[in-house]
């Protein structure tokens, strides 16, 4: 059923219309606002009305649309109270329509809606006993609540023993000391200067010790020997730019491997202890 609120003013006819006359609190009624008259024509002020407002929420669906003298625009109407007449209208309009300078006042008749609601009316009558408490069923025959608590017990016992052993386990692996780099690893692809830098940090690391920190000291600060030579080669490639060819490079690596045991026996000695072999 459409609502119909109908009002001519002189030249100037106003239409307000509904899409149903009755909705659900949780529903929305569509309006449409029809203002007719000499174009051209312009309307302002289409806002709801003191005694809607706090029953609707009036949302406007687009723009309004104008076709010559006659101007039209649409609107969600969401109530907010129940009634069997829960009023519906609009402010008065202003309409410049003809080409007038001043605007005239255009009435807006209000609609009437029924708003229901999905709640029953609360009444004595309609009141429901409280329900009571409801028996507990008896356990399954030959299984009494003795042996379900036991069976319970050990479930939560093997799981937590369970979770306490993958923990364990995981700790143990995070322990595992991770496997050291090879300092060689890439050192046939660099360039001759940084084949050198890298080197020589693999040399003043295997001499470092708290009593000689090789990789704080120059290389003329060493103690004499073939550590020292050696560096002192590879300050020459790294600072001089002198080339080194495949030959210097296998030789290099060589003599880096035979220093590999020098410090461990320095510090024997540092410490009073037989070099190796010795008695």
């Amino acid at each position: 059923m459409i609502l119909l609120a109908l009002l001519v003013t002189s030249d100037i006819r106003v239409t307000l219309t509904a899409d149903a006359a009755a909705v659900r609190l949780a529903d929305a009624v569509r309006l449409t606002l029809t203002v007719e008259g000499p174009a051209p024509l312009r309307v302002d002020g289409d806002g709801p009305d003191a005694e809607s407002v706090g029953a609707w929420k009036l949302t406007p669906d687009g723009p309004p649309s104008v076709a010559g003298g006659r101007w039209v625009r649409r609107y969600v109407a969401d109530p907010f109270v129940p009634g069997e007449a829960v009023r519906l209208g609009f402010d008065p309009l202003r309409v410049w329509a003809g080409g007038a300078t001043e605007p005239a006042r255009a009435n807006v008749t209000p609609l009437a809606v029924r708003v229901t609601t999905g709640v029953a009316e609360a009444s004595p009558a309609a009141a429901r006993p409280v329900t009571g408490p409801e028996d507990v069923p008896d356990p399954p025959a030959g299984r009494s609540l003795d042996g379900t608590a036991k069976t319970a017990v050990i479930a939560v016992t093997v799981t937590v023993l369970t979770i306490l052993a993958l923990a364990q386990t995981s700790r143990l692996k995070r322990r595992r000391p991770p496997a050291p780099a090879d300092p060689f690893a890439g050192l046939g692809d660099l360039p001759a200067a940084a084949f050198a830098h890298r080197l020589s940090d693999v040399v003043r690391g295997r001499l470092h010790t708290d009593a000689r920190p090789a990789r704080r000291l120059t290389t003329a600060e060493l103690l004499p020997g073939p550590a020292r030579e050696l560096l002192e080669r590879l300050d020459a490639v790294r600072f001089g730019g002198e080339p080194l060819t495949p030959a210097d490079r296998a030789g290099m690596l060589e003599s880096v491997t035979a220093l590999g045991e020098r410090p461990a026996a320095h510090r024997r000695r540092a410490r009073g202890g037989p070099p190796p072999g010795g008695h």
